[in-house]
């Protein structure tokens, strides 16, 4: 694990499980939660050595480390199965791939690299940033099927996280906010944390947002005026009179958006529009937050 301080906070980010947290409805009336929009639990996979060939030597040896790291998590956007004209259209309005995607993508899911702040759009507007994306988010972009066409949905990366902290301490926490694969509606989202104990004051920067589709393109400020997928950033403070060994859940929950700017959205997107709130499928808190106030 990796600690580092905020002010008077520690944060352990436990490397041991990483999980993106969804909800999503496709089609009518099916609706489904967590598998088959790709954001189930997951436990860190374990690169293997692979052998290979190099031009200079004309031999084989194992990878490196980091050529491993490149190897299973950069992205292969080449074996997509799909059209030539219907892949520029999905792909063709994010931003270039950095170079180091795989190996910052790898160090962020064992839970090495915490500094959210630190990284651009063009890491996380790359769906493939987002776990289990080319295992269950691609088909949807591969085969059209009115089934797999989603109504709305939406999910964090990571889906929790672990923090120790001191008494009076202040600090944020931060995850990613994506639309779910597959969704072509505008969802007007509002976002409110909920602590569990009465020692700890919680709020979310600029909770309320339009988030855009991602089917049939993956939509960006670029091309239709907002990101599918952001970086939120929670801020908390803890009270004096908390005591060594309490503990806390600071949970954030979908509320619908204030009626009048929910309206607007309306107004605009017409049957593409969907107020999103925790009631429509009982999502519950797609992130959490858990604080331990220590010495």
């Amino acid at each position: 694990m990796e600690k580092y301080k905020i002010a008077s906070l520690v944060i352990i980010t436990v490397t041991a499980l990483l999980a993106i947290s969804a909800v999503a409805l496709y089609g009518y009336p099916t609706m489904t939660k967590g598998a088959d929009n790709g954001n189930s639990s997951f436990s860190t996979p374990i690169p293997t050595i692979v052998q290979s060939k190099f031009e200079d030597t004309g031999g084989t040896r194992p990878l490196t480390a980091g050529e491993r790291l490149e190897e299973q998590y950069q992205i292969d956007r080449g074996s997509y199965n799909i059209y030539l004209d219907k892949f520029y259209e999905t792909f063709g309005s994010l931003p270039k791939i950095p170079d180091n995607f795989g190996t910052t993508v790898y160090l962020i899911y064992t839970g090495r690299k915490t500094d959210f702040n630190t990284l651009t759009k063009d890491y996380y507007l790359q769906p493939e940033f987002f776990p289990l994306f080319v295992k269950n988010g691609l088909k949807f972009y591969e085969t059209y099927d009115p089934r797999y066409v989603g109504t709305y949905g939406w999910g964090t990366y990571p889906s929790e996280q672990w923090l120790q902290a001191s008494a009076g301490a202040k600090g944020y926490i931060q995850f990613f906010f994506k639309t779910g694969w597959g969704i072509e509606t505008w969802q007007g989202m509002n976002l409110k944390a909920v602590p569990t104990c009465n020692w700890i004051k919680a709020t979310i920067q600029n909770p309320i947002f339009l988030t855009p589709p991602t089917y049939p393109v993956f939509c960006t400020e670029k091309n239709c005026g907002e990101d599918w997928a952001r970086l939120i950033t929670l801020d908390f403070e803890i009270s004096e009179n908390a005591k060594i060994g309490d503990e806390c859940n600071i949970g954030v929950t979908t509320v619908a958006p204030p009626n009048a700017l929910s309206q607007q959205w309306l107004d605009k997107y017409q049957t593409l529009y969907v107020a999103a709130s925790a009631s429509l499928v009982g999502v519950g808190t797609p992130f959490s937050g858990h604080i331990k106030v220590v010495e």
